[in-house]
C-alpha cells in the first residue's frame, strides 16, 4: 500500500437514499470513484474537516457498531442533522490511487456535540441498519420448505433484501437438505431472536456486515472458509507485538495498517512473519522455540479465522490501523 495518501469519506443520506452530505477529501463517482481532484469546502460538494472513527464488526449475530467523530462542524449543520430522522451513513476509506471501500454502513442513532478545547466534536454514533424485524406471533413460516428457505424467509422478515453470504457451497447445501419436521415451521418471537433459534437448531452462526447476511458453519468455526482468505504480508505493516493466548485453540490479536478488506468471519494467511523477538505475549509454548537467554522465535504464519475486526483512524493524524482477533485454523498452525 502507499502511504503518500489516505483518502476517506463520509457519506450521510437520508431515509429516501439522498445526500444531505459529506465529509471527506475525495468525491466518489459510482462509475469511476477517484474521478476528478478532491473538493474542499467551497464548493458544496465535500466537507473535508478532521474525523476520527471506531468501526467494531463481529462474528456474532449482535449489530455491528461505529462511532465517527467530526471536528468543528458548523452549527447550523449540525442543528439540521439533528433535527432529521432516519439518517444512515456511510463510511469509505482507501489508500494511495486504490478505489474507495466500504467499512462501515448504517443507521444514525445520535449525534452528541460536546467541547474539546479548542475543538468541537459531534460524535455520530451508529448502528447496522437492521431492526429487530417483524414480530411472528406463532407465525408458520412456510410448509413443505427446508431451512434454508426458512433462513431466505426470516432474512426478508429483518428487512435484508441483498443475497445471502454463504461461507461455502457446502454449508448452503447442507441447509437444503434439511426438511422441517412436520412438514412446517412455526416461528415466534422478532425475526432476528428467531434466527438465533434456528442457528442454534442447525448449527450455524450468522452476522450482519453492511447490510449482508452471512452464514457460517458452526461445526467449522476454527477452520479456513475454503479458499477465501486474506494474505497478509510484511508490506501490511504489523504494529507492535502480536499478543498469543489460549492453550487448545491458540488466539491471536494482531494490530496492522488500516486494511478495509477485513470481515469478521473471513480468514486470513499470514505469510512469512517469523521473527524473533524478547517480549512476545504467549500463552501457547507449543509454538515458540527458544534460541538464547531471553530469546525466542515464535511463528505466526499461517489460516486464522477473524472473530473480531476493529478499525481506528483519525484523517488529520497518525492512526489508521486495523485490529483482528483471531482464532487458529484447525491443523494449520501447530509451530512444527
Amino acid at each position: 500500500m502507499s502511504v503518500l495518501r489516505r483518502n476517506y469519506l463520509f457519506w450521510i443520506r437520508d431515509g429516501e437514499g439522498r445526500t444531505v452530505i459529506r465529509f471527506g477529501n475525495i468525491d466518489q463517482n459510482p462509475e469511476n470513484p477517484l474521478e476528478g481532484p478532491p473538493y474542499s469546502s467551497t464548493d458544496g460538494s465535500i466537507i473535508n474537516l478532521r474525523m476520527t472513527f471506531d468501526i467494531e464488526d463481529t462474528i456474532n449475530s449482535n449489530a455491528n457498531i461505529a462511532d465517527i467523530n467530526v471536528f468543528n462542524m458548523n452549527r447550523d449543520l449540525l442543528a439540521d442533522l439533528q433535527k432529521r430522522r432516519n439518517l444512515t451513513g456511510e463510511f469509505l476509506v482507501s489508500d494511495g490511487e486504490e478505489p474507495l471501500k466500504r467499512i462501515y454502513f448504517g443507521r444514525i442513532f445520535n449525534i452528541n456535540p460536546t467541547k474539546q478545547f479548542p475543538d468541537y466534536i459531534s460524535t455520530f454514533n451508529m448502528g447496522e441498519k437492521l431492526e429487530a424485524g417483524a414480530y411472528l406471533n406463532k407465525t408458520i413460516l412456510g410448509e413443505n420448505k427446508v431451512i434454508l428457505e426458512i433462513i431466505e424467509d426470516l432474512k426478508i422478515s429483518m428487512g435484508i433484501n441483498s443475497s445471502i453470504n454463504w461461507e461455502s457451497g457446502d454449508l448452503k447445501t447442507r441447509m437444503s437438505g434439511y426438511p422441517l419436521e412436520n412438514g412446517h415451521y412455526i416461528g415466534h418471537g422478532f425475526s432476528r431472536a428467531q434466527m438465533d433459534v434456528l442457528a442454534s437448531e442447525y448449527d450455524f452462526v450468522w452476522n450482519t456486515n453492511n447490510g449482508i447476511l452471512s452464514i457460517y458453519d458452526d461445526a467449522r468455526f476454527d477452520t479456513p472458509v475454503s479458499t477465501d482468505f486474506i494474505e497478509i504480508l510484511p508490506s501490511d505493516r504489523i504494529y507492535g507485538n502480536p499478543i498469543i493466548t489460549g492453550l487448545l485453540n491458540t488466539t491471536l490479536d494482531l494490530r496492522i495498517y488500516l486494511n478495509p478488506r477485513l470481515r469478521a468471519g473471513s480468514s486470513i494467511d499470514i505469510k512469512n512473519l517469523e521473527e524473533n523477538h524478547i517480549d512476545w505475549q504467549i500463552g501457547n509454548v507449543n509454538r515458540v522455540e527458544f534460541i538464547g537467554e531471553d530469546q525466542f522465535k515464535f511463528d505466526i504464519t499461517g489460516l486464522w479465522r477473524m472473530h473480531q475486526v476493529k478499525h481506528f483512524g483519525d484523517t488529520h493524524d497518525s492512526q489508521w490501523e486495523t485490529t483482528v482477533h483471531c482464532i487458529q485454523s484447525r491443523g494449520q498452525n501447530n509451530g512444527s
